[in-house]
């Protein structure tokens, strides 16, 4: 089986590099391989990086596999890229593909299965941070029930409508054997949204339609978990909006939560500004400093990771909080007009 990676960026030219790279070195068996990068009008020399590396794989005679680089000029968003590069894919099968991802020489050879849709297993940080620990282990949490079924012996666990919310997902590594697949569910969607919760919201609309995905438990990419505060505070503020973009209409508790965190934060915020030193105040900050310590204890296995969750919460809750807000006031304002 042939097969297309597909690839959007924007504003990552070293990592992107290392992705591309990475697949440049796939050792897979079942057929040819090509490389799709759409740069999404990036601003920080992604073009340059990504035209010298496919100056470097054209001259290369030994080259193994096809990198084809496209450059848009205006930033559109991931859903806008992906599709656009799901279009110039040369082979009916494609894989999206992070352009945070390193990828193994045989990586592919693990992902492909007999599958219509198979989506990565394991994704793992390539180097550790504390932030990057902390997400792991609320999202362990989260869907604990997928966690505890993982540690059997089955290789693939399928994704439904019935178990869809109780499952992680996600689409930093995802295989269709038929980009059409992709293609007709993107369609369904306003790809050109720059806050719509592509991810999910692709999935459902698969999963909607009958479609079954498949979690390779056998296959495991790298990603390169942002480091800073400043850009990890950037990406948590960003996702807010895809955030209630998705779960405002699909989810009632998280809609009812959204509304009932706006209302704490706000009365908090108001309290601290106008009585700083009330009991009320007081009170409210140290049941706030205790659900912190109660949740790192919660999803933590040791010591450090209790230091880590503790730490880093409140920056989560402070970064993912705005970008909340800001989703609620994007929606208001598509209610209003």
């Amino acid at each position: 089986m042939d097969i297309s990676f597909v690839i959007p960026v924007y504003n990552e030219h070293e990592l992107v590099v290392t992705a591309v790279e990475s697949l440049l070195q796939q050792c897979y068996q079942g057929g040819t391989i090509e490389i799709v990068v759409v740069n999404d009008g990036s601003t920080d020399g992604t073009r340059e990086a990504l035209d010298s590396l496919l100056a470097a794989n054209d001259s290369n005679k030994s080259a193994k596999h096809t990198l084809r680089i496209f450059h848009l000029e205006e930033n559109k968003g991931r859903a806008h890229a992906r599709y656009f590069g799901a279009k110039q894919a040369t082979h009916h099968a494609i894989v999206l593909f992070d352009s945070r991802l390193f990828a193994k020489p045989d990586f592919l050879n693990s992902l492909v299965a007999d599958f219509p849709i198979v989506m990565v297993g394991n994704v793992e940080q390539q180097k550790p941070s504390w932030i990057g620990t902390t997400l792991e282990l609320l999202r362990r949490q989260t869907f604990s029930v997928y966690y505890k079924a993982s540690a059997s012996s089955e290789p693939y666990y399928h994704i439904t409508a019935e178990n869809f919310d109780s499952s992680p997902k996600g689409t930093t590594c995802l295989f269709f054997t038929d980009k059409n697949t992709f293609l007709h569910a993107s369609d369904k969607m306003d790809i050109d949204d720059k806050h719509v919760s592509e991810d999910i919201r692709l999935l459902r609309i698969l999963v909607e339609d009958g479609k079954s995905i498949v979690k390779n438990r056998n296959s495991t990419v790298y990603y390169a978990q942002r480091t800073s505060i400043g850009e990890n505070f950037i990406h948590l503020y960003e996702r807010g909006p895809r955030f209630v973009e998705y779960y405002h209409e699909h989810h009632p508790l998280y809609r009812c939560l959204m509304y009932v965190g706006l209302l704490l934060a706000a009365a908090f915020l108001l309290t601290a500004l106008i009585h700083p030193g009330s009991l009320f105040f007081i009170i409210t900050l140290l049941s706030l400093v205790l659900v912190i310590v109660l949740i790192a204890d919660r999803v933590s296995t040791s010591p450090l990771e209790r230091v880590q969750v503790t730490c880093m919460l409140p920056l989560i809750v402070i970064a993912f909080g705005l970008g909340v807000c800001k989703g609620l006031a994007i929606h208001w304002r598509k209610q209003a007009g």
